[in-house]
């Protein structure tokens, strides 16, 4: 995927109008569409498209798919107040709302539910945004409709608002060659681990998070080596309870053959980052990220 051609090469057909289907037909899984686009791409090139919507009353859900044909990259839907029209619009990868992130997958339809009684709310009034990351590394021209689904639940079928939040580390010194870089999140409440997302760049090779839990021992929750173009999804782990002032920590592993060092940034392709997105609960009183 480093063959990518540089952002001057890119050359973008169109992007569509979100599909406003929220409360459309289920499938047998109680699964519906959120909101999608379609999209058509040179090959040699890459797209970032922003779906943004806003919400008319609560919404709680207990999972989520992506909806991802070759050529999707990735998709992040994130949450907060509404600062732009609804619809989609071409965008950059640092396009989110910040204030909280809901879910990430990568390539691929990757589904994600929430334990039993466990739901992430968004709260009526609130706009959507989703970034999709469009990635065609082929020759040929690709076509393709990616957003998300979610399957929503009653309000007397959930217990705890759940939420995801990224812990690792904000500064990356990443010298040529391989290295690994750590990072801690220090947790201001009592909270129940219960999945982990892995987030680095093109330069990311392997990922660790150990939840060191006053309650349980240090329990390592993620080990496994990482693929940019495949890695980035949402997996369930076994609970993991930790208390207020327990440490969560990151350690990622990169391979940097560029001769310079890499820095923290948003850029896929000359710059890196080092999160664990990690699901929890309860959501009262936690941040969208967590990290030094």
């Amino acid at each position: 995927m480093r063959r990518l051609l540089g952002t001057a090469a890119i050359t973008i057909l169109f992007a569509t109008t979100a599909c406003d289907s929220v409360g459309s037909a289920m499938d047998d899984d109680g699964y519906q569409t959120l909101a999608e686009t379609d999209w058509e791409l040179e090959g040699g090139s890459e797209l970032y498209l922003c779906i943004r919507k806003t919400i008319d009353e609560d919404m709680l859900i207990g999972g989520f798919e992506a909806i991802a044909p070759p050529g999707t990259h990735h998709t992040v839907v994130t949450v907060g107040a509404a600062d732009g029209p609804d619809g989609v619009r071409r965008c950059g990868s640092y396009d989110h709302h910040f204030e909280q992130f809901v879910f990430e997958s990568s390539g691929g339809a990757n589904r994600f539910e929430l334990p039993q009684g466990l739901a992430a709310r968004i709260p009526a009034g609130q706009q959507v945004n989703i970034n999709i990351h469009i990635l065609n590394t082929t020759d040929e021209k690709m076509t393709g409709t990616t957003g998300d689904r979610i399957k929503l639940l009653d309000p007397n079928e959930v217990q705890e608002l759940a939420t995801s939040v990224y812990m690792g580390k904000l500064t990356l010194d990443i010298p040529p060659g391989e290295s690994t870089q750590t990072g801690n999140c220090q947790l201001s409440n009592d909270v129940t681990l219960f999945g982990v997302l892995p987030h680095m760049h093109s330069f990311g090779s392997h990922m660790k998070v150990i939840a060191k839990s006053s309650v349980e021992g240090d329990v390592v929750v993620h080990d496994e080596p990482f693929y940019f173009d495949t890695t980035k999804f949402e997996e369930p782990i076994d609970p993991v309870v930790m208390k207020r002032g327990d440490q969560v920590e990151v350690q990622c592993s990169y391979q940097n053959p560029t001769g310079q060092t890499l820095r923290w940034g948003q850029d896929s392709y000359s710059a890196e980052m080092c999160f664990a997105a990690m699901y929890l609960y309860p959501a009262e009183g936690q941040t969208s990220a967590c990290a030094y």
